[in-house]
């Protein structure tokens, strides 16, 4: 990915992250390293189920397959567990896309976990 549209990719308001056709996550922005509580060195080439909850690995599999099969389907909901221990909930809403020659699944992670109340 070139260097100018990984700035742009960096810079929107929303989580984003690209994962290859195994289901390696190879790259996230600064959104979805916050959402999913780890640094972008510790996210990228790792399966995207050792990133999901224990219980939703198998849907994530599952999904990739589809998805680089043409089967975009509805926004899907996932867990994970960040390093602290919380858990955090979000959707996925998946697309792919052909960068530099190759295929990627796009996906926008949206936070549903509730933010803490205020004092």
């Amino acid at each position: 990915m070139q260097e100018t549209t990984r700035e742009l990719l960096s810079k929107l308001p929303v989580a984003l992250v690209l994962i290859s056709e195994p289901g390696v996550l190879v790259w996230a922005n600064p959104r979805a390293c916050a959402l999913l509580g780890q640094p972008l060195d510790q996210l990228v080439d790792r399966l995207v189920g050792e990133i999901v909850h224990p219980d939703d690995r198998r849907q994530a599999a599952s999904r990739v397959g589809s998805l680089m099969s043409g089967d975009a389907g509805p926004p899907i909901r996932y867990r994970a567990l960040r390093p602290n221990g919380v858990q955090v909930d979000f959707t996925a809403e998946s697309t792919t896309a052909t960068i530099d020659g190759e295929t990627y699944i796009v996906t926008v992670l949206r936070e549903l976990t509730p933010a803490p109340a205020s004092p």
